[in-house]
C-alpha cells in the first residue's frame, strides 16, 4: 500500500477486517508514534477520526519522551492549521529550529502526494465514516484539538511527568 498511502497523503490506516495497524512505512520516525497511537485508538473503538486522536495523543503524552514529541509535533500541526495564516506563520517562525526542522521534513513528505489522488481518496475515505456514523465524515479529523483541550483531556495530564 505504500505507493497508494505516498500518492494520497495517507500515514495509517487501521484495517477493520484483520484488526491490524498498517502505517507508511516513509514516516518520519517522530511521526511514527502518534500515527501508531491514533490508529490504535481506532483498535480501541473509537471510530470518530477526533476521537482516535484524542485518544493516541493523550497516549503518548503519558509515554516517554520520544513518543510525547510525536504527540506534541501533531499537535502544533493542528494548532497551527486552526490559524489564519499570518498568525500560524509568525508563530511557527517562533518555535525552536530543531522542531521547525522536523515540521519542515514532514512538510517536504506530503509534498510527494498527488493532489488528484488525494482529492479522490478524501472523497471515498469520507464516504466511508459517514457509513460508519461518523456524521461529519473527514472534517471529524479538525475536531481533535478541541477534544484534546477539554477539561477531562487537561485533568488527565495533571499529573504528567517526563520519564527518562
Amino acid at each position: 500500500l505504500s505507493p497508494f498511502f505516498t500518492s494520497a497523503g495517507v500515514t495509517g490506516m487501521m484495517n477493520p477486517f484483520g484488526h491490524e495497524t498498517i502505517v507508511l512505512p516513509d514516516l518520519l520516525p517522530f511521526e511514527r508514534p502518534f500515527v501508531l497511537a491514533h490508529e490504535w485508538g481506532h483498535l480501541s473503538g473509537h471510530a470518530d477520526e477526533a476521537e482516535a486522536s484524542a485518544v493516541g495523543w493523550l497516549a503518548c503524552m503519558k509515554g516517554g519522551p520520544v513518543l510525547a514529541y510525536s504527540a506534541s509535533i501533531y499537535l502544533v500541526q493542528e494548532a497551527a492549521a486552526a490559524l489564519p495564516e499570518d498568525v500560524r506563520q509568525d508563530l511557527l517562525s517562533k518555535l525552536d529550529s530543531g522542531v521547525r526542522t522536523d515540521l519542515d521534513a514532514i512538510a517536504d513528505r506530503m509534498r510527494k502526494g498527488r493532489p488528484s489522488i488525494q482529492r479522490t481518496a478524501s472523497r471515498v475515505y469520507d464516504e466511508y465514516l459517514r457509513a460508519n456514523r461518523v456524521a461529519d465524515g473527514t472534517a471529524s479529523y479538525a475536531r481533535a484539538l478541541r477534544l484534546i483541550l477539554s477539561p477531562p483531556f487537561i485533568q488527565a495530564l495533571s499529573t504528567y511527568t517526563i520519564s527518562r
